[in-house]
């Protein structure tokens, strides 16, 4: 198949700045509430060079990402190549922090968690100071649920905000462009998993997946939290959440310092949950000549099921990253199933995370 071509965009006022239909690879990374990210690599003729440039973005196949960085080098032949790297419109949310209201130590949202994360983003980046608005920025879909919660922030990167709160509460944020407008849209993440209305199975025994890894991992996790609440010294509220009759080698304790709660041992059984469980991924090359296409009958978030009866693995797993690798003439999507083992920089986020808290108060 031909590769798809590339319309290199200027996002203050979205006039075509050029169209990019020869390069050697691209590959685009959608991450399950977080910022994705791609790699452009490419000829450095001087369309491209005029084109790609740091401060616009890029759309391929309904994937738009921020011009972030550029670099040429020059191989051992002589040739000029360029690579270009960005992330995703979500990193427009990384650009921002969460304020409080003036005289307010923190900024305090109470209503269903997709309207939360709405009013969050709204707030500091569409009806903030006119420094800090995108006027691009427009709230899109946002479904509605029948959960209702209190969430307090100050000084937090916003995209991390609406990470945390997604991931809570069974939810998923993009940011899509669409004819000069960018929309954040927050969905409800749907079942597809083997027992549900609308199955998807991915699974060598269905031809419909290959390169196939398998990966459980209980590096870095935890199965019981001390969870602190509000007040200080002796007063603060303080519980113990998870399973709390575990004893020995099984027992995996962590600190979880929650400054927003509506149960302090409820929330934090749902935090100890999305942030500490083990790792259990499944990732494979998917082959979409099958019944199954990615768009139309799952998307990024969404419950399936993905199977390989030779490792004994059968699991019902959220999709939590999407990456689309076009190369020549082939396009090739990989998709991770569940949670990645955690690295250091994950490590590190969660040992500070808790410490920050406590100096706010």
């Amino acid at each position: 198949m031909d590769i798809p071509y590339i319309a290199v965009i200027d996002p203050e006022t979205a006039a075509l700045c050029g169209i990019i239909d020869v390069y050697q690879s691209l590959v685009t990374r959608e991450t399950l509430n977080d910022v994705g990210d791609w790699e452009l690599t490419l000829p450095a003729t001087d369309a491209a060079i005029d084109a790609l440039r740091v401060g616009r973005m890029l759309n391929v196949q309904g994937f738009s990402g921020l011009i972030e960085e550029i670099s040429i080098a020059q191989t051992d032949d002589g040739a000029d190549v360029m690579t270009a790297c960005g992330s995703d419109l979500g990193g427009l949310l990384s650009a921002r922090l969460a304020l409080p209201g003036a005289g307010q130590e923190y900024a305090e949202y109470s209503g269903e968690p997709a309207a939360v994360m709405a009013s969050i983003v709204a707030d500091n980046c569409i009806d903030a100071e006119p420094a800090r608005n995108y006027p691009q920025l427009m709230i899109g879909a946002v479904d509605e649920t029948d959960e209702v919660i209190t969430w307090q922030t100050r000084y937090e990167v916003v995209s991390d905000v609406l990470r945390d709160i997604a991931g809570a509460h069974g939810l998923t944020w993009r940011i899509r462009y669409d004819a000069g407008d960018m929309l954040l849209d927050i969905r409800r993440a749907q079942d597809h998993s083997a027992g549900s209305d609308s199955p998807v199975i991915y699974s060598p025994e269905y031809d419909n997946v290959t390169g196939q890894s398998y990966t459980h991992s209980v590096a870095g996790s935890a199965n019981v939290a001390l969870a602190a609440g509000s007040g200080t010294g002796a007063e603060r509220e303080v519980c113990w959440v998870g399973d709390s009759q575990l004893r020995g080698l099984a027992r995996r304790e962590t600190y979880l310092a929650l400054k927003s709660y509506s149960s302090l041992a409820d929330d934090a059984a749902a935090q100890l949950s999305a942030r500490y469980s083990p790792a259990l991924a499944f990732e494979g090359s998917l082959l979409e000549t099958g019944p199954f296409q990615y768009g139309v009958h799952w998307q990024l978030g969404d419950t399936i099921t993905v199977q390989h009866l030779a490792w004994g693995v059968s699991m019902d797993v959220r999709v939590t990253e999407i990456e689309h690798v076009y190369e020549g003439d082939t396009v090739q999507l990989v998709a991770t199933f569940g949670e990645s083992a955690i690295t250091l920089v994950d490590a590190i986020k969660r040992t500070i995370a808790p410490a920050q808290d406590d100096m706010r108060r």
